[in-house]
């Protein structure tokens, strides 16, 4: 849409350890965004509710978890991305570049319905719900799950799907109207500072946008805010939602929610 100031390499000189994903283009292939930190998706189980921690995508739809899970909505949850990804009977991306394939899913997606007690639009609901003990397991980011784990372990425990983490990330834009691009420009170069992304990364549990080398993260942390690397993260198709935003909203109200 042209909202966004298009940089001069030259201007981001500390953008050489970041990883490619995390520095967006446009369709020109002009650099207009400048990765901030990873957000990574996870399940967490209150230990008060389910006595042994939920370790895979696929228990939602297992019955023995009947109005256990917090679920969030369509366009914050990436559930069509991680069901098509998980399913044999499905060819993963491919299945959700058609309306008719992105049905098929739903109606997967339809299976865990009696499993869900909260379908969540901001995750402080569905962590509520964890402290009232009235959730038994969420789909939660990674990095605050991190963190109620280690406030209290004997409550929660945070585990990396067998399948793997739901990957997704944030990165920072200045408007082409600023009238401060070069004072935005060196904050976003001070930001991948290898330094200052190890610091956000022990302290918020975000996953850096640096590459590994880059920086001396201990590879206890590293696993826990990325995942192991031998299991691949599902990625989101965002265009999907760009593509079929109104379509996609109506068919999650009809088909999903109770």
């Amino acid at each position: 849409m042209g909202l966004w100031h298009t940089h001069d390499p030259s201007a981001i000189p500390d953008r050489d350890d970041v990883m490619p994903e995390m520095m967006p283009t446009t369709e020109e292939g002009e650099l207009m965004a400048v990765g901030a930190f990873g957000v990574y998706e996870s399940l967490l189980t209150n230990l008060d509710v389910i006595e042994e921690p939920v370790t895979a995508w696929k228990a939602l739809w297992d019955e023995q978890y009947e109005e256990q899970f917090a679920i969030g909505q369509a366009f914050d949850t990436y559930l069509l991305d991680i069901t098509a990804e998980i399913f044999d009977e499905f060819n993963g991306q491919e299945t959700l570049e058609t309306e008719s394939g992105i049905v098929s899913v739903l109606e997967k997606i339809q299976e865990i319905r009696p499993q869900v007690t909260t379908w969540f639009d901001g995750e402080a609901e569905a962590q509520e719900g964890m402290q009232r003990n009235d959730v038994g397991a969420a789909k939660y980011y990674n990095d605050v799950a991190l963190v109620l784990e280690e406030q209290d372990e004997s409550k929660y425990e945070n585990v990396v799907p067998e399948e793997g983490l739901l990957k997704d990330h944030r990165a920072w834009v200045i408007p082409d109207s600023s009238p401060n691009i070069e004072a935005a420009q060196e904050f976003l170069n001070y930001s991948l500072r290898p330094e200052v992304q190890q610091r956000i990364t022990e302290e918020l549990y975000t996953a850096p946008v640096l590459e590994r080398d880059a920086m001396d993260i201990s590879d206890e942390l590293y696993t826990a805010v990325h995942g192991p690397d031998s299991v691949e993260p599902i990625e989101p198709n965002h265009q999907m939602y760009i593509d079929r935003e109104e379509w996609l909203d109506t068919q999650w109200r009809e088909m999903i929610l109770p």
